[in-house]
């Protein structure tokens, strides 16, 4: 039996919830093994083995030699607190590898994300090292989520525009699967997995309110710490209702994600540069002028009739009126 056994907090994401913000925040923690962090080695590693686990393999072996050596570091830098691991990658894994837009997920039928069973597998197969598991998702709502994704990934979307926007939010809405927009089946499945005590939603639209830092504090075990959250700070930049700028096609960026390369690979980086070399001698050099989108009363209609009846539900199992969060309901 581990005579030095830790909490581990593992914060998912989602992207574009303030995600970098909280990373940032946690980058001066000593228990922060996360992105944005000196350490992210750790959360690197482990997100290799969520991987394998994503594609059906056996990782228990190599979560007890990740849970080990996280401890063994705690215990060489005499770290008492929750270790903390935050990537936004552990929610987007669910869908297409390059956290763009749309979201596709990997199946039709999906019960639910697999996340929650590989947080699961770790509280049972690392007991010897981790006292507990915790969860922290950062959401936002729907329509603002939306619209700042599809900007976001706008340089990779040919003749991105409003119209392409809608017709691609058609396109989800027609799908049975909706987990692309529905936050109350992700809750509710870390919930059913590792005890709703266990699992910290975190609303990025209360960021900037007296009372947040208490709870950002609560919500990934640094409450009794003596850890002082001092740069913690807003980076929205849309509010529902707003307008969002698209990004100039970039069409490397566009052709390797075709390609279907990791981002931060040597294989990626290589194919990228050469793509952009060839552009510059393109007798074809017809740039897709940034232009906006704008949240209009179709856009929302959509998302709304997709979200109500699971917003309703997530407002229950908050505790919160998510109306006061631009919410659909």
């Amino acid at each position: 039996m581990c005579s030095h056994k830790l909490d581990l907090v593992v914060h998912v994401g989602m992207p574009k919830t303030a995600t970098t913000s909280y990373q940032v925040a946690l980058s001066g923690y000593p228990g922060y093994v996360g992105r944005n962090g000196s350490l992210s080695k750790y959360t690197k590693s482990l997100l290799k083995i969520f991987g394998i686990y994503s594609e059906g393999g056996r990782v228990e072996r190599k979560l007890l030699r990740w849970a080990k050596s996280l401890v063994v570091h705690a215990k060489r830098k005499r770290h008492e607190g929750p270790l903390i691991v935050s990537d936004e990658l552990f929610f987007a894994s669910e869908f297409n590898k390059m956290l763009e837009f749309p979201l596709v997920s990997k199946g039709e039928n999906v019960d639910v994300p697999k996340i929650a069973g590989f947080l699961a597998l770790i509280r049972e197969v690392c007991g010897i090292y981790i006292s507990s598991v915790c969860c922290v998702l950062s959401i936002r709502n729907q329509i603002d989520w939306l619209f700042s994704k599809y900007s976001e990934a706008s340089l990779k979307i040919e003749g991105a525009s409003m119209r392409d926007f809608i017709e691609k939010i058609n396109e989800f809405s027609s799908n049975n699967n909706y987990s692309w927009c529905n936050w109350f089946w992700w809750v509710d499945a870390l919930d059913n997995a590792i005890g709703r005590e266990n699992v910290h939603v975190l609303l990025m639209e209360d960021i900037n309110l007296e009372g947040f830092a208490e709870e950002f504090k609560f919500a990934f075990a640094l409450d009794k710490t003596d850890y002082d959250v001092i740069s913690l700070h807003e980076n929205r930049k849309s509010h529902g209702g707003q307008d969002w700028t698209l990004r100039s096609f970039d069409s490397a960026a566009f052709h390797v994600k075709k390609m279907g390369l990791i981002p931060g690979t040597l294989r990626y980086m290589i194919v990228f540069r050469f793509i952009r070399f060839l552009s510059l001698f393109s007798l074809n050099k017809k740039a897709q002028q940034p232009s906006k989108l704008t949240a209009t009363e179709e856009a929302k209609g959509i998302i709304l009739e997709k979200c109500v009846f699971d917003n309703a539900r997530l407002a229950k199992r908050l505790g919160k009126d998510l109306l006061d969060y631009g919410c659909p309901f």
